[in-house]
C-alpha cells in the first residue's frame, strides 16, 4: 500500500519532533541520577521489588513497614498508578539504573507532545505541530521530565490528554476541518452527530477510568471535567443537558477519587496546614499565577528555581495582580473571534491546570515554593498555543502587506524571531538538564541562585555528604554558619557534617550546644510555612521534622561514643517528635559534581523554607 505525501509529512514531523525531545534531554538521559525526592521514593524503595512491594502499593499506602527495615519513608500518598510504573521499572532496569527511568519520562513526554498536536489540530488551533514542539523543548517542562518522580506531572497529563482525545472522538469535527493534519490522521470524519452531542457511554467509561487513573498517579487531574468543558467551548458546542449530565458525574467520581486519597494522607501524615485566610489566599493565587505565566514564556536565567514571597494582606503586589486578572480575563471575555475568545479559553486552560496548586488548598510543596515549576508541565500549553497564534496572526498580516520589501522584511523578522526562540529554549534545557546528574549538583545550583535559604543550603551539605564529600560539606558548613550563626539550621548542619567528617568531639559539643538551647527556649520550634522571623532570643525557628533530626542524628553519635543512656535519652526524644526513624545521611558514590552558570544576585525574594 502506497503512503500518501500528507503521510509522509506527518511521519518526517514526528521524527523531528522525537530528535527535538533527544536533543533537548540528551544530558539528562546520558548522565541523569536520582536526584532529591528520587532516591528516598525510587531508589530506596522497599516496595519497587517483588510481588508483596507491588501488593503493598495497592493495598497498603505509607504503612511502617519501611520504617523497620531502617530505609528512607514511602511517600504516605496513594498514587498506586505511579508506582506500579516504578514497580515495572525496577524488574527491567534494576535499582541502579537510572537512566533507563529518565528515558521512560522522555518517552512519557514525547507521546505527550504527539497527544497535543493532534489534540489541536482537531481543535483547529493555529500552528498545532509548532505549539506541540515548543512545549516539548522549552525549559518550563524540564523539572517535570529531568526528576524521575517528576513522573507524578507527566502521567497525569498523559492520561488527561487521553481522555480528551477519547471524549472528542464521537463528535463531528467542525466544519473546514477536514484539511486540518494531526500526527494520527484526518480522524472523526466517520462521525455525523451534530456539534454538542453528549458522547456515547462507552466513551463516558473510557474516560471515567482514564481520568482516575490520573487521580492515582496524582490528584491534580481533578481538574479534568473542567478542562473537557473548554474544549467544547472552544468547539463552539452547546452546553446541553445530556453533556453537562456527563460531565458532573465524571467530576462527582474523581472528587471521589480526591477525598478518598486525602482521607489515606491525613491519616497517614500530618497534614500541611496553613494559616492563610481567605484574602490572603486570593491574593497568593493571582500573584501565583502570573508568576507562573512569566515564568512559562520567560524562564529567565535559571528555570530551575524555588520562587516563594511573603504573604500578607498589605502585600501591594498581590492586590496588584488580583486587579490584573479582573481587567484581563473580561477583556478577554469580550475578544469573540468567529463566535469563541481563543483568549479567554487559553487563559482559563492555564489557570484551571494550575487551580490545584495556587494555594486554595494546603499541599506540602506551599513550604517550599509558591510557584514550582513542575506545576505549569500541561498549563503551559495554554499560553503557548495564544503566543503561537499571535505570531502566525501576525506573519499573516504581514503578507498581506501591499509593498514587497516591507512585507518580505516583516515576514523574515517573525521567522527569523521565532526560530530564535525554539532555539534558545531548546539549548537552554540542553544546558540545564545537567542538573539532574545528582543530588549535589542540584542542591548546589539551586544554593548558587538563592543563598539566602536556609533549607537548599541544608539540602546542599547533605547531598554533599551523601556524595561522600564530606570535607567540602563541612566547609560548606563552617561557611554558612559563620555567615549567620542565629540560623538553627546551620548549627545543625555543622554538627552533622562534622560528625560525617569523624570529627566526633567537635559534633557533640555543636549538638550539645544546640540540645541546650531548644531546652531552653522551647519557642524555637515549629515555626510558620514560608514566613521566618526571628524569636525573641534572635535566632530563627526550627520546623519539627528539623528538631527530630537532631535528636536523632545526636543519638547515633553518643552511640558510637559509647554513652548507651545519653544515646537512649536522645532517641526518645526524637520519638516523642516523630514516630519511626530519623534521616541517616548515608554515604554512596555520585557522580561528579557539575557546576552550571554563574551565580546569580542575592535571591531575595525566595523565602527560607
Amino acid at each position: 500500500m502506497r503512503v500518501g505525501a500528507p503521510g509522509i509529512r506527518r511521519s518526517g514531523l514526528c521524527l523531528l519532533l522525537l530528535a527535538a525531545v533527544l536533543a533537548a534531554y540528551a544530558p539528562a538521559l546520558l548522565h541523569g541520577g536520582f536526584t532529591w525526592d528520587d532516591y528516598k521514593f525510587v531508589e530506596a524503595n522497599p516496595r519497587l521489588t517483588g510481588p508483596e512491594g507491588l501488593k503493598a502499593i495497592w493495598l497498603q499506602p505509607g504503612t511502617a513497614s519501611s520504617h523497620e527495615a531502617a530505609v528512607p519513608e514511602v511517600e504516605v500518598h496513594w498514587f498506586p498508578v505511579l508506582y506500579t510504573s516504578f514497580w515495572l521499572e525496577r524488574w527491567l532496569w534494576g535499582s541502579f539504573q537510572a537512566p533507563g527511568f529518565h528515558g521512560t519520562n522522555l518517552l512519557i513526554h514525547f507521546c505527550n507532545a504527539l497527544l497535543a498536536w493532534g489534540l489541536l489540530a482537531r481543535l483547529r488551533v493555529p500552528g498545532p505541530f509548532l505549539v506541540a514542539l515548543i512545549w516539548a523543548v522549552h525549559p518550563g517542562a524540564m523539572e517535570a521530565v529531568g526528576f524521575v518522580m517528576g513522573r507524578k506531572d507527566l502521567l497525569p497529563a498523559s492520561f488527561i490528554l487521553l481522555a480528551a482525545w477519547l471524549w472528542l472522538r464521537p463528535f463531528s469535527p467542525v466544519p473546514g476541518s477536514e484539511h486540518v493534519r494531526s500526527p494520527f490522521g484526518q480522524s472523526g470524519h466517520q462521525h455525523h452527530r451534530p456539534s454538542g452531542w453528549p458522547p456515547a457511554w462507552p466513551a463516558v467509561a473510557g474516560t471515567v477510568l482514564l481520568g482516575t487513573a490520573g487521580m492515582l498517579c496524582k490528584t491534580t487531574a481533578v481538574v479534568l471535567p473542567m478542562l473537557l468543558l473548554l474544549l467544547h467551548l472552544r468547539r463552539g458546542d452547546p452546553l446541553s443537558r445530556g453533556l453537562a449530565g456527563r460531565l458532573a458525574l465524571l467530576q462527582a467520581v474523581l472528587v471521589g477519587v480526591a477525598l478518598f486519597q486525602w482521607f489515606v494522607f491525613a491519616r497517614l501524615s500530618d497534614p500541611a496546614v496553613h494559616d492563610f485566610s481567605f484574602t490572603e489566599r486570593i491574593l497568593l493565587a493571582a500573584r501565583a499565577a502570573w508568576t507562573h505565566l512569566f515564568l512559562t514564556l520567560v524562564p529567565g536565567p535559571s528555570p530551575l528555581r524555588f520562587h516563594s514571597w511573603t504573604i500578607s494582606p498589605t502585600d501591594l503586589a498581590g492586590w496588584a495582580a488580583l486587579a490584573a486578572w479582573g481587567i484581563v480575563l473580561p477583556v478577554a471575555l469580550r475578544l469573540r473571534p468567529y463566535g469563541r475568545s481563543a483568549l479567554l479559553i487559553g487563559l482559563l486552560w492555564f489557570l484551571v491546570c494550575l487551580s490545584p496548586t495556587l494555594g486554595f488548598v494546603d499541599h506540602p510543596s506551599l513550604h517550599m515554593s509558591l510557584a514550582w515549576s513542575r506545576y505549569r508541565y500541561l498549563a503551559s500549553l495554554g499560553p503557548w498555543a495564544l503566543a503561537v497564534g499571535a505570531g502566525l496572526a501576525a506573519l499573516h498580516h504581514m503578507s498581506r502587506q501591499p509593498r514587497r520589501l516591507p512585507r518580505a522584511l516583516g515576514r523574515g523578522a517573525l521567522r527569523g524571531l521565532g526560530l530564535a526562540a525554539l532555539l534558545t529554549a531548546g539549548l537552554t534545557t540542553a544546558r540545564f538538564s545537567i542538573l539532574f546528574s545528582n543530588d549535589a549538583t542540584w542542591f548546589q545550583h539551586l544554593a548558587r541562585h538563592a543563598p539566602a535559604s536556609d533549607w537548599l543550603a541544608s539540602h546542599f551539605v547533605n547531598a554533599l555528604i551523601r556524595a561522600g564529600h564530606t570535607e567540602r560539606a563541612l566547609r560548606v558548613a563552617e561557611t554558612r554558619f559563620l555567615s549567620d550563626p542565629s540560623r538553627l539550621r546551620y548549627r545543625r548542619d555543622r554538627a552533622i557534617a562534622r560528625m560525617a567528617a569523624g570529627r566526633r568531639d567537635e559534633a557533640r559539643a555543636d549538638f550539645r550546644a544546640l540540645v541546650s538551647l531548644l531546652d531552653r527556649d522551647p519557642g524555637l520550634i515549629p515555626r510558620p510555612p514560608c514566613v521566618s522571623p526571628r524569636t525573641l532570643a534572635g535566632y530563627w525557628p526550627l520546623e519539627r521534622d528539623d528538631l527530630h533530626l537532631i535528636y536523632f542524628n545526636y543519638g547515633i553519635l553518643l552511640s558510637e561514643l559509647d554513652r548507651p543512656f545519653e544515646a537512649r535519652d536522645m532517641f526518645f526524644r526524637a520519638r516523642q517528635v516523630h514516630p519511626g526513624p530519623g534521616d541517616v545521611w548515608v554515604f554512596r558514590a555520585d557522580p561528579p559534581i557539575v557546576a552550571v552558570g554563574p551565580p546569580a544576585g542575592s535571591g531575595g525574594r525566595e523565602c527560607a523554607p
